[in-house]
């Protein structure tokens, strides 16, 4: 009928609302839904109507089965849905994808796509006077995938106030859905509305209601990737987090006054009697969307904030304690009093140690001025004439040697797991317990003081220092052999009882003996079967992850996190925490080449360093990490990768044989100007070669 090929009608052409949905309830009667249109949608009745379109070239039908299935809740809602239901979602989304591939092919594409887009409109307003039930989330699904919607500020505000507003059943049941998602689709369409994000934040933004409407969309979408994380999907590694840093709120967002808003709205949670509303929420309770270089700057800000307050302390104690000194500075204890005055007058936490003694003295300074550790690290050596103004510099070789040591398996308190290259705590070590606690401090200094260390632990550890439970894919990542043994003995389908013959009793080293460890009470007499295979698993799981090593690792986290336990840490998960203290392992010196800058003469078109980097790409990956750690004090990359480092190429004098020498604390590299390329190279591997030890740095 002609009235129906006005539906290209849109929301502009009328003065409010209520005069749009009644001339779409006028052009959806129910005669003609009865008479020229679908009641729902599949692809093969879609592919029906577009063929019968395509011959006949009238529309009419087409276009009201458009505007009833997209516009009506249960039309769409019964959509679309797979022929067999026993799967896990019965909405068929590669159907849907198809769908509105077929419809916005449709020639003329306008005549077509603003009747969708309307309908989807109307679709949204009366949802948001709805409540979506569970068995009613499909239409969202839908929804969401509209890629007219994609385009459409105002209607993507619309749906994220309808997700918004679903209830707790509901809102678990899309996000069931979307963990069905494939990796490509899944991160497709978290992109969009990242985007949609990113299109409302301006210069210095901060938390605003609208910001965080979005956020919490984002966040079904986070739900449904910690789902895939914890299923057994095979894919399931190839879902990233970065698909959710949203670029735009990194480079835009106050961090400063977003940190005070966090602090403030975490202090007022803590109080009787507060509820969680929508304007208590802060950006930063959604730290999936801050790429990990972002969390650094608000980590960098709540260690500021800290030192801050340890200092003020400081200077807060000062007179008083200067005031006792005066009363007992001719008593016998005045030295023991100065002792413990200049430590509560140092705005800094200063370690004095010997070289010669390194560990013990570290260990042994940090016992003693555990009040100072959130203080900035100063580090100062005694005896032996040692010479160093602390700028940055000594820190970075200072950790460098320190991890070197304590690390060291001969030193006992970590042990090395060849299959999985990784180090593991010994849990018989002979070390006392707050020699792990002051271990787990020494790390805790490096991240609170931004120094990179090259560790390698695998990333249960740092699961743990979240507090995460360690799991069998951890197990795998320890021990590859037995973990993935374990695995095939919950995926094996005969009989495990007659094939496996495994009890609840485990062997285990213990003092280089094969000792017998029972999982359960009576573990021996207790065969493992199809039935109680999993538990058997999982307790196994938890003796060689958890159990074995308790008392060390426990000691180890408390003593890192009395350094870093402060609320930032929240922000970061495992893996982004795992660079947070080790930095990337891979390295793309490319962008070392780019991110070089020049002093003294030097330009990148001067001859010397043109040969400097000639030279540079012919050595090897080993020389090319030494002379990182030569220039910058670590050959590991910071978060934001070797394209932002700090790295100073600065002449140094003539032509001559001198070796080029390094400031770490300022990432420059003194570099004479040499003119032949053969003395540069033999110059330059001299130095990063023997370039151990502390120096005026």
């Amino acid at each position: 009928p002609p009235e129906l090929l006005a539906s290209t009608s849109s929301l502009n052409e009328f003065s409010t609302i209520e005069d749009f949905e009644k001339e779409c309830a006028l052009e959806m009667s129910p005669t003609y839904i009865q008479e020229f249109s679908l009641t729902h949608l599949t692809l093969p009745t879609l592919q029906s109507s577009i063929e019968n379109y395509n011959q006949c070239k009238d529309p009419a039908f087409l276009l009201n089965t458009i505007r009833t299935v997209f516009s009506s809740i249960q039309a769409l809602n019964e959509s679309f849905k797979k022929e067999s239901y026993h799967e896990s979602t019965e909405l068929d989304v590669s159907a849907v994808h198809k769908a509105y591939e077929m419809l916005l092919a449709l020639e003329p594409q306008e005549a077509f796509a603003g009747p969708l887009l309307n309908a989807t409109e109307i679709h949204l307003i009366t949802l948001s006077s709805q409540v979506v039930k569970v068995d009613e989330v499909q239409q969202l699904v839908i929804l969401m995938e509209n890629p007219l919607l994609h385009k459409s500020q105002d209607l993507l505000r619309k749906l994220c106030q309808v997700l918004n507003a679903l209830p707790p059943g509901s809102k678990e049941g899309l996000t069931g859905i979307l963990a069905q998602y494939d990796h490509e689709n899944f991160s497709r369409l978290t992109r969009v509305f990242c985007g949609f994000l990113g299109s409302h934040v301006h210069p210095s933004q901060s938390s605003e209601s609208h910001l965080m409407e979005i956020c919490k969309v984002i966040g079904i979408f986070f739900d449904a990737y910690k789902v895939i994380q914890g299923s057994s999907r095979p894919d399931k590694t190839s879902f990233q987090l970065s698909v959710f840093y949203c670029d735009e709120l990194s480079k835009k967002l106050d961090f400063k006054k977003e940190y005070g808003n966090w602090q403030m709205a975490r202090r007022l949670s803590k109080l009787p009697g507060y509820s969680t509303d929508k304007d208590s929420l802060c950006i930063l309770d959604f730290p999936f969307l801050l790429d990990p270089a972002s969390k650094v700057k608000v980590m960098h800000i709540d260690a500021v904030w800290q030192m801050r307050v340890e200092y003020q302390n400081a200077i807060v104690h000062q007179a008083r304690v200067q005031q006792v000194q005066r009363i007992f500075e001719e008593t016998e204890k005045s030295k023991k009093l100065n002792d413990g005055v200049k430590a509560a007058m140092c705005p800094f936490l200063v370690l004095e140690v010997r070289r010669d003694h390194l560990i013990r003295d570290t260990l042994s300074q940090i016992h003693l001025k555990e009040y100072d550790l959130k203080k900035p690290l100063k580090i100062k050596y005694v005896g032996g004439g040692e010479l160093g103004l602390d700028m940055g510099g000594l820190q970075k070789e200072f950790f460098h040697m320190i991890v070197d040591s304590i690390f060291e398996p001969g030193y006992g308190m970590f042990t090395y797991i060849e299959e999985s290259r990784t180090m593991w705590i010994n849990g018989e070590s002979f070390e006392s317990l707050k020699e792990f606690e002051l271990v787990g401090i020494v790390l805790g200094l490096a991240i609170y003081n931004g120094i990179i260390l090259d560790i390698h632990f695998p990333q249960v550890i740092y699961k743990k220092l979240q507090g995460q439970t360690p799991s069998l894919e951890d197990l795998i990542g320890v021990q590859p052999s037995l973990g993935n043994s374990l695995k095939q003995l919950l995926e094996y389908e005969g009989d495990v009882e007659d094939t496996f013959c495994y009890t609840f009793q485990v062997s285990a080293m213990s003092y280089g003996k094969v000792c017998d460890r029972e999982l359960i009470p009576n573990g021996a007499e207790v065969p493992v079967n199809n039935e109680n295979r999993e538990e058997f698993v999982h307790r196994y799981v938890k003796y060689l992850l958890v159990d074995s090593v308790a008392k060390q690792f426990d000691a180890f986290s408390a003593g890192f996190h009395k350094v870093c336990g402060g609320s930032a840490l929240t922000l970061f998960c495992a893996d982004e925490l795992e660079l947070l203290i080790c930095g990337h392992h891979v390295l793309d010196f490319s962008d070392l080449v780019l991110a070089a800058s020049y002093d003294d003469g030097y330009s990148a078109q001067h001859s010397t360093i043109k040969m400097f980097w000639n030279v540079f790409n012919e050595m090897t990956n080993h020389q090319k990490k030494a002379l990182l750690m030569f220039v910058t004090g670590s050959d590991r990359v910071p978060l934001k990768g070797l394209s932002n480092l700090t790295f100073i190429i600065q002449k140094h004098g003539q032509d001559s044989d001198r070796l080029p020498t390094a400031m770490t604390c300022f990432n420059r590299l003194l570099l004479p100007e040499y003119t032949s390329p053969k003395r540069l190279k033999e110059r330059l591997i001299v130095a990063i070669e023997n370039s151990k030890g502390f120096g005026l740095t």
